[in-house]
Parts: C-alpha cells; sequence; structure tokens
C-alpha cells in the first residue's frame, strides 16, 4: 500500500529541516549564520559551519517567540550582535508566514536603508544556501530602501524612528526600534504614541546601547543595568527585559 503524503513529508529530510526552521527560529539563524561576530556593519555572512548564539541572543529570540511578551526591552553595550538578532528575526518571520508585517526603525534614515540592504544580503544567502528548498521560500516581488515584499504578501518596512510619518494607518505584527536610547524623551514619547497604536495585536521590541563604548566593565554595565530597571519601572509599559553585555 502507498504510504500517506504526510508520511512521505515527514521522512523527507528536507522538509524536516523546514519543519524545524518553523518551529525553532533560533536553529534558522544558527544554521545559516545569519549572526557573527563582530561583522555589522558591513554584514558579511559565512557559510561554512553554523555559529552558535550567544545565551543572550537566544534569550532574545525566545522572549519574542513567548504569547506573553508584548512589550521587550533589550538593553546592551557595543559589539553584541543584537542587530543582527534582530534583522535575522524580522527575516525569519515573513520568510515562515504569509501575511506578515514587520517594521523596522532606525535612528535616522541612513540605518534604515542599511537595515534594508543587509535584509536583503541575508535573504539571498539563504537562497544560495538552500538551492533544493528554494521552493519552500517565498520570492520578492517587490524590493527597495523602504519595503521588501513578499510573495506570500508578507512585508518588511524600513523607516527612522524620528519621522513622524512613519507608521501610519499600519497594522503591525512586529515593531522593532534600534538604538532607542539615542532618541530624545520627547522623540520616544512621539514614538510610543504614534507606533503602539500599530502593534496593539503585535509586538514591540526596542534595542537601546546603555554605555556606547566596546570595553566596558560589566560592573558598570550592571551599575547603568539599575538604573534602567527603575526607569522602565516607573514607565506606563509592561516591559520585559533583556540586558546583554559581551564581555
Amino acid at each position: 500500500m502507498p504510504k500517506p503524503a504526510s508520511a512521505l513529508f515527514s521522512n523527507n529530510p528536507a522538509i524536516k529541516r523546514v519543519i524545524k526552521w518553523i518551529k525553532e527560529p533560533e536553529e534558522f539563524i544558527e544554521s545559516q549564520n545569519l549572526v557573527s561576530l563582530p561583522q555589522f556593519p558591513p554584514l558579511v555572512i559565512s557559510s561554512t559551519k553554523p555559529s552558535k548564539l550567544y545565551p543572550q541572543q537566544d534569550l532574545i529570540i525566545k522572549r519574542l517567540q513567548d504569547d506573553s511578551v508584548k512589550r521587550l526591552y533589550v538593553g546592551k553595550n557595543r559589539q553584541c550582535g543584537v542587530t543582527q538578532i534582530m534583522l535575522a528575526y524580522a527575516l525569519y518571520t515573513v520568510l515562515f508566514a504569509p501575511n506578515k508585517h514587520v517594521m523596522i526603525l532606525g535612528c535616522d534614515q541612513s540605518a534604515a536603508s542599511r537595515f534594508s540592504e543587509s535584509v536583503v544580503k541575508m535573504y539571498t544567502h539563504v537562497l544560495n544556501n538552500n538551492k533544493a528548498l528554494v521552493m519552500w521560500f517565498p520570492t520578492t516581488i517587490e524590493q527597495n530602501k523602504q519595503i521588501i515584499r513578499f510573495s506570500n504578501s508578507s512585508t518588511i518596512t524600513f523607516g527612522s524612528a524620528k519621522s513622524p510619518h512613519t507608521g501610519h494607518g499600519r497594522a503591525l505584527d512586529l515593531l522593532c526600534v534600534d538604538e532607542y536610547g539615542l532618541l530624545s524623551t520627547n522623540e520616544q514619547n512621539d514614538l510610543m504614541l504614534r507606533m503602539l497604536p500599530c502593534v496593539y495585536d503585535g509586538k514591540l521590541v526596542v534595542f537601546s546601547t546603555l554605555l556606547d563604548t566596546y570595553n566596558t566593565t560589566k560592573a558598570d554595565f550592571n551599575d547603568h543595568v539599575a538604573a534602567k530597571v527603575q526607569e522602565l519601572e516607573k514607565s506606563n509599559f509592561d516591559w520585559s527585559c533583556v540586558f546583554i553585555h559581551r564581555n
């Protein structure tokens, strides 16, 4: 008797790999080498053996996967690979599900353009690295510095967090704000008032450099973490927090 299609699919190594990626984004990101320290910018992607995520990088992904976490604050020092995590997770979100809408905001339009270029590099790398699985990935039907639109009706848009026109009228599944701490208090408040309605049913994650130096001691970093936690506890938002220190 012929095996049912489901059995044939379950025994196909390629399909098993895709199913594992869908369930475990960290496996997808690691296996494709989408995060490599400290190589951003420019983004350099290796096609050799997979590179393991650092525990705190892995924790960021797990928090993003947690349905109970709607607002995530990631505090860091320099060169922790957090920007790559943000871009790689955004790509994962739109590749493996239809009708997903992600927005990535930089501190200015130049940063947003770099993010767009990096996501395109990641996407191209994934396709080149998985030629036997190309049929499982959506194609791009529009691609520029402001938006990448995929054939599965998912999109990634890029913009400046400082622009008053960013995000109006968009319902988002995921909103990522890079270098949130570089915004003034007024700019942060304006961004929240403008963008929170867009992620009412989605996730908001902000990334902020607590100490703008590469050689921060763990003690100095912890002092800034304690101050930031007190500040966040006084805010009107229920933040889940991850703090990541490279050294």
